[in-house]
């Protein structure tokens, strides 16, 4: 049985296998099975939703920063918290400056 995927539109996609014009294999979502159709994901693989509900299939790329580490547990001055990818701004951690 081939994979789909149901995006939140309730439009059902079907994931195929093309070449291309070097003859390296790739991927994709149609909402009519075309090509060759693939019972099983590729090992490495991730079935991934946009926002507008575009389907499609992506590399699972290993995390750069661990979720346990200590650094995100650690408000830095002030009682501000930052965000470790890009260090902006979360917001001030004092109930006074709580949004209403």
């Amino acid at each position: 049985m081939p994979i789909s995927y149901t995006n939140r539109k309730g439009s059902t996609f079907f994931l195929c296998q093309g070449e291309t014009k070097t003859g390296k294999v790739c991927y994709y979502f149609a909402r009519e099975p075309k090509g060759k159709e693939i019972n099983e994901m590729p090992p490495g693989y991730k079935i991934n939703e946009s926002v507008n509900g575009v389907v499609s299939l992506v590399k699972i790329r290993p995390r750069m920063i661990k979720v346990d580490d200590d650094f995100y547990s650690v408000p830095l001055n002030n009682g501000i918290w930052m965000d470790p990818p890009t260090t902006t701004c979360q917001g001030i951690m004092d109930p006074a400056y709580a949004p209403l």
